[in-house]
């Protein structure tokens, strides 16, 4: 719609400044989605297991301490390896690893609550895109 607006000469330029306009668009997105999945994935893994009177509080400390310097995508299978290396006992290894599903299940909806709303704003901004191809503004002068 935006390149067959334009007059055929201008049409490289106008698809040039799209393309970068949707690339930009597309990695800006994914770094917001993703910054928000990491936020929350964090967030709600702390309050987790801090709120978990199954887990021990030196063991609570020691998650918080890390959770705070970043927190990386770890399998259920990984976790229980990485726990049971660090010599944590199964139960409280078991509690840490259903807070971390309960956490990555939170950040993925809300991060897919924001694309949605995303979508919904881009949306709404694109009302004032005209109806057909070729349609000019008023005053604005054809080829």
């Amino acid at each position: 719609v935006v390149v067959s607006s334009e007059p055929e000469s201008e049409a490289p330029s106008v698809g040039g400044l799209q393309n970068t306009a949707t690339n930009l668009g597309a990695s800006l997105g994914t770094a917001l989605v993703g910054s928000v999945l990491i936020a929350i994935l964090s967030a709600t893994l702390a309050q987790g297991i801090q709120g978990n009177p199954e887990i021990p509080d030196q063991i609570e400390q020691k998650a918080t301490v890390q959770l705070e310097s970043g927190i990386p995508f770890l399998s259920d299978a990984d976790l229980e390896e990485a726990l049971a290396g660090a010599g944590v006992d199964p139960a409280t290894t078991a509690e840490i690893v259903d807070q971390n599903m309960e956490a990555r299940y939170a950040g993925l909806r809300i991060s897919l609550a924001v694309v949605v709303l995303l979508g919904l704003v881009g949306l709404f901004l694109s009302g004032g895109l005209p109806a057909r191809s070729g349609e000019r503004q008023e005053g604005q002068e054809g080829d």
